[in-house]
């Protein structure tokens, strides 16, 4: 029976050393337009077929856990384990961003706490661990992914800010960020498939992704 993560149901928010200075935490206002913003959209806009997208990159059971890195209000996290029945954990360094998912997803286990460092959680506690277009952490990822289990990272298309590189930097450079995440994962993961997200599953000593 693998380990099941040590962490209590609601939003708790644990000590650790604070974010690398140039990351602001984001402001409760600035989730509230993001939500206005996205309700605004006939049908809820793109979210809800990107959402299904990625969803079918992952492949869960009722038994199962899922972790999001970056969850953030936990629009992912709640569809993923509406549809598939698992146990759904989430991490986020925000906690206007956590308190807002808490209130969303009552039944999430939920934390604020930042996931460049150590990740709350026993080895091998998760069939899943998904990171979409949020932090990465290649080793806390393989050390709490199950021997079995799947790493899925939704990376940023290559055009992502393009208009906010052009107005600092004066020319909108195209950067095409997944052969450096692949990069990043390689000496722990196995790459599965790519497909605009990257998916790895795990396996000893190398996991794999999709």
């Amino acid at each position: 029976m693998p380990a099941r993560p040590f962490v209590r149901r609601g939003p708790a928010r644990l000590r650790q050393p604070a974010p690398a200075p140039g990351r602001p935490i984001a402001p409760a206002g600035r989730l509230g337009r993001r939500r206005r913003g996205a309700a605004a959209l006939p049908g809820g806009g793109f979210e809800a077929e990107l959402t299904r997208a990625i969803g079918d990159l992952l492949t869960l059971t009722a038994a199962d856990a899922l972790l999001e890195v970056g969850c953030g209000e936990a629009h992912y996290l709640g569809a993923f384990t509406a549809r598939f029945g698992c146990e759904g954990y989430g991490v986020d360094l925000s906690v206007p961003a956590i308190e807002a998912a808490a209130a969303r997803h009552a039944g999430l286990h939920l934390v604020v706490a930042n996931a460049d460092r150590t990740l709350p959680y026993a080895e091998a506690s998760f069939a899943a661990v998904a990171s979409i277009t949020a932090r990465r952490n290649p080793p806390e990822f393989h050390r709490v992914l199950r021997e079995d289990g799947r790493l899925l990272l939704v990376i940023p298309g290559p055009d992502d800010l393009v208009e906010l590189r052009e107005a600092v930097l004066g020319r909108g450079m195209l950067r095409d960020r997944v052969d450096q995440a692949v990069a990043a994962f390689a000496p722990r993961f196995a790459l599965e498939r790519t497909s605009g997200s990257v998916t790895w599953h795990t396996s000893t000593p190398r996991r794999s992704t999709t």
